[in-house]
């Protein structure tokens, strides 16, 4: 298939344009030139801003267009008005993070959504950001073809620009490494390759879907996770009762990416996975995950890390359980 990718360059769009040059499909990759230009030079590269820019087009046709870089429902509805007609299916990459707050057991893909409180809100922040998506999933709903819209959850391995999931990796390389004792707390991610893959899948079938694309396929505990990351990268877990946690002030998710405390994760981190994995999505071993992000981060500059507590407030906190101190 010839299929024109939204982006390209950087992490989700980036595997997923390797995965179609793995399956041998034809892609171009639509950017504005800013981040990894040096990419894929062998594919054909049109160097546009989405927003304003689509004459860049020209009069091309594809099979069909992946949307890795749609947040904004103006200007995903101004790719779904240029391509209309010109190509077949319409994949968009939204988020888990349209579901409104569920019950603790997760939501499916037919939870409801987000509504903004502002809809004309080109803002994106953590009130807007699921809003925004929703809408946008409304707006390639309306694409005059196959809509195909995949819900991935926190998206992680090489290349990831958050640093969310590499923070683990790199604590856990580093020797003791402070984890919650949260029993109910589980942990769902999936890898940008495991990712791309299914997405590129469900372009092949042709089908209009709405899919969450979480992992891994069977519910993840701490205890699970830490020892996936000492045996691939040597760390100890130091565990933390929550009650240490709270006064110390260590916000989840912020301080310790990945956790969503108990109660207060309002079922996010169980979104079913069942409808992906019956569409043939397949999840990788998360040890594999851990040590290909180790040795990514290892090959780069070795900056620090964009999300989670400081080594020097990580290295505190260890002191004082293993201490006793305060």
């Amino acid at each position: 298939m010839r299929i024109l990718v939204l982006g390209g360059t950087r992490f989700v769009g980036r595997a997923i344009v390797a995965e179609c040059l793995e399956r041998g499909h034809e892609p171009t990759l639509l950017h504005r030139g800013k981040s990894g230009p040096e990419l894929f030079a062998n594919c054909h590269h049109i160097l546009a801003d989405r927003d304003g820019g689509l004459d860049e087009l020209g009069k091309n046709t594809w099979d069909a267009v992946v949307d890795t870089s749609g947040y904004i429902p103006r200007i995903v509805q101004q790719s779904v008005d240029a391509l209309s007609g010109r190509c077949d299916r319409y994949l968009f990459i939204s988020t888990i993070s349209v579901y409104s707050e569920t019950g603790p057991g997760g939501p499916s893909e037919n939870s409801a959504r987000s509504v903004l409180q502002d809809p004309h809100t080109e803002t994106i922040d953590a009130e807007t950001y699921g809003g925004l998506k929703a809408r946008c999933e409304d707006v390639v709903a309306s694409f005059a073809g196959t809509p195909i819209i995949v819900r991935p959850g926190l998206v992680v391995g090489p290349y990831d620009p958050t640093d969310r999931f590499t923070y683990w990796v790199v604590r856990a390389s580093e020797g003791d490494f402070l984890v919650p004792e949260d029993t109910n707390s589980r942990i769902q991610f999936i890898d940008a390759r495991d990712l791309a893959a299914f997405a590129v899948r469900l372009l092949e079938a042709g089908k209009p879907t709405t899919v969450n694309a979480v992992g891994p396929a069977a519910s993840l505990g701490w205890t699970a996770f830490a020892d996936s990351l000492t045996s691939v990268c040597g760390g100890k877990p130091v565990w933390a009762p929550p009650t240490f946690l709270t006064e110390q002030r260590v916000e989840p998710w912020i301080d310790l990416p990945l956790w969503l405390a108990g109660e207060d994760s309002q079922g996010m981190d169980r979104v079913s996975n069942a409808l992906g994995l019956s569409l043939g999505l397949t999840l990788r071993p998360r040890e594999e995950t851990i040590a290909d992000t180790l040795s990514w981060r290892r090959r780069g500059s070795g900056e620090a890390l964009k999300t989670g507590m400081s080594m020097d407030r990580h290295a505190a906190l260890i002191h004082q359980l293993k201490t006793g101190t305060k």
